[in-house]
């Protein structure tokens, strides 16, 4: 999992800082190396932002993680650590990714604060490469197919059933024309 701090508050810089990063690590050598990621706004106010993810692929050294992000824009507080407690990562990294929803944590007390972590995340809950999303053999697949294995997975007994996945606090209507993917609801349920 990694963090990355000190970025500008707009998506189209951060989008364009992280591309730089991880292009600068495969410069540097680092070929596999697929993200899943968020952006959230510093809770000091400052305007800035920070980056939770999750990697997969090649080893990446601390050293060379923070001296590639300094040199593309990003600020001097940035880490990379081995995943050692899945469900844990999960929640700290994507944070969304795997229906938890833990990412926009602010959202939960206001509106105006999911809007302000969907405007900071270029109105997406969460960022990934083409091969971030694995299935438990290895095999690459797409995000849906993914979140609907760990359905599948957590709910056996129900795994022919369809589920549209939102916010807990999204009307079903909203996260029917929205396509969020956070909390599950059976799609029967869901209003045309």
């Amino acid at each position: 999992m990694f963090l990355v701090t000190d970025l500008p508050g707009d998506w189209q810089t951060i989008r364009h800082v992280m591309k730089q990063i991880r292009e600068a690590l495969t410069d540097a050598g680092i070929k596999r190396n697929e993200w899943a990621y968020s952006v959230e706004l510093n809770p000091s106010g400052n305007g800035k932002a920070h980056v939770h993810g999750l990697q997969h692929g090649d080893y990446i050294d601390q050293k060379i993680f923070s001296s590639v992000a300094r040199r593309n824009g990003a600020g001097p507080v940035v880490r990379i650590q081995e995943i050692k407690d899945l469900p844990a990562a999960a929640l700290y990294g994507v944070k969304a990714a795997g229906a938890a929803f833990y990412g926009v944590k602010a959202s939960r007390d206001t509106h105006e604060a999911f809007r302000a972590f969907l405007r900071v995340n270029g109105n997406r809950i969460e960022h990934h490469t083409r091969g971030f999303y694995r299935l438990p053999d290895g095999k690459v697949v797409h995000q849906g197919t993914a979140v609907k294995a760990l359905i599948t997975e957590r709910h056996p007994k129900e795994s022919d059933t369809k589920w549209a996945i939102h916010h807990k606090d999204m009307s079903l209507e909203s996260a029917r024309l929205n396509r969020m993917r956070v909390q599950g609801t059976r799609f029967e349920n869901m209003p045309s």
